[in-house]
């Protein structure tokens, strides 16, 4: 969903330097700002995702700070390319490119929770695999294939 929505801005934005129509412009505002609004509640369970629960506020508060200050500095920038090359087709070209980066960054690599059944297959193989946590001290039984190994080396010696 959020890589379709993600794909759907940029195409949308590159779309912008064929328009030329007032009909057209707010039809593909529409589309625009629907693909926009889709994809903004979901940044709040990327961040849950990957970062965890206990610091998501910290990590969502730091990405909408982020994003209200390039949305103060976009107009600056708007008008300078505007002055600069007298149009706005490398304004739009500049955010599909921006748009074109934010699909590819979605796909880093998989969540925690996907990450997960892995660890506990890798631990089951492992020497020792932890039960439960009392207050600071893990309290740790060997699995059974470590117990073997170890009655197997003391047998051997």
């Amino acid at each position: 969903m959020l890589i379709a929505g993600l794909a759907v801005q940029a195409c949308a934005i590159v779309s912008y330097l064929m328009v030329n129509r007032l009909g057209q412009f707010y039809a593909l505002s529409l589309i625009f700002g629907t693909a926009y609004g889709g994809v903004m509640p979901l940044y709040a369970v990327l961040a849950r995702e990957y970062f965890g629960q206990r610091i998501m506020g910290t990590l969502f508060g730091a990405a909408t700070m982020v994003s209200s200050l390039g949305m103060a500095f976009d107009p600056w920038a708007g008008g300078w390319v505007f002055d600069t090359f007298n149009s706005y087709a490398w304004l739009y070209v500049g955010s599909f490119g921006l748009g074109a980066a934010a699909v590819a960054l979605a796909f880093p690599s998989r969540p925690r929770a996907a990450r997960a059944p892995q660890a506990r297959a890798q631990a089951s193989a492992g020497a020792s695999c932890c039960v439960r946590r009392l207050r600071t001290r893990t309290i740790c039984q060997p699995s059974r294939s470590s117990t073997r190994e170890t009655a197997r080396s003391k047998r051997a010696r």
